[in-house]
């Protein structure tokens, strides 16, 4: 057994029945490829190696690698020894020919970059059950007029259906983690359910609303790169469509923020 004090900073999950309520969130089936990122100890591949067609367990740890191995010697289990911010799952989704069952207890520290590279690839993914430190999660999941909204809840939301799981105490884990954790269900849209016409200007736009989410949106934009945008022709077709400026960023919508986008993108 690998050493009890892990060198990246994991937090082992310990109890058996969390383990199969994380798993049964999953649902796998003999037909799934799955891929299970930092699976540790194992406690979650127990559970996945009799219920997956193929099973592809990523790991950054050369210790627990070579303890995988020796636990899961099976024909049907790929084990690598590859950091997950690092990921290409095209070019996994092509060597077997199924779209991915992603499901990890995703390290703090790394998690939301994790989720972002996962997103950006999720025409080759069915579904994620990912766990996040629980204020992480809130973010992810947060509606508009919340104060957890923000980047984080817009473009998880603008690729994906986010389910609530469950929720985890820290006391589940070894060596045991300062805060609790939660796990989110993640299904990618097959086809956007909306889409900015310009996904570089919707991005930038994102990002300075929420950098001054306290103020007015017609007062950050006044005071921004997007000033120049602001035209008069603009101005009246925002208000003619009944978008209000004078709110919060928080208050708005993700159809709403990609109306103002495509509006400020036009010519």
């Amino acid at each position: 057994m690998p050493s009890s004090t892990p060198p990246l900073g994991q937090h082992f999950l310990k109890y058996m029945p969390v383990a199969h309520r994380i798993v049964n969130l999953l649902g796998p089936t003999l037909h799934d490829v799955i891929l299970e990122i930092g699976p540790g100890r194992g406690i979650l591949t127990d559970l996945l190696v009799d219920r997956a067609k193929h099973l592809i367990l990523i790991e950054r740890d050369l210790c627990m690698i070579g303890h995988l191995k020796a636990k899961f010697n099976h024909p049907h289990i790929s084990i690598l020894h590859n950091d997950a911010r690092n990921l290409d799952i095209e070019t996994i989704n092509q060597h077997y020919g199924h779209k991915l069952n992603v499901i990890s207890n995703l390290p703090f520290y790394a998690a939301t970059f994790i989720l972002k590279k996962l997103l950006e690839q999720k025409r080759y993914i069915k579904q994620m059950v990912l766990m996040f430190q629980m204020e992480v999660a809130k973010r992810i999941l947060a509606k508009p007029g919340s104060k957890d909204y923000g980047n984080l809840s817009i473009f998880t939301q603008l690729d994906s259906i986010v389910e609530m799981g469950l929720f985890i105490p820290k006391t589940a884990f070894s060596p045991q983690p300062k805060v609790d954790a939660t796990v989110l269900r993640l299904i990618p849209y097959e086809a956007p359910r909306i889409a900015p016409k310009n996904e570089a200007l919707f991005k930038e736009l994102i990002h300075i609303l929420f950098q001054n989410r306290r103020k007015m949106v017609q007062t950050t934009l006044k005071n921004s790169p997007f000033r120049s945008l602001l035209t008069d022709k603009r101005t009246a077709l925002i208000k003619e469509h009944g978008l209000e400026l004078t709110i919060r960023p928080e208050q708005m919508n993700i159809e709403k923020l990609c109306f103002l986008s495509d509006i400020l993108s036009q010519k």
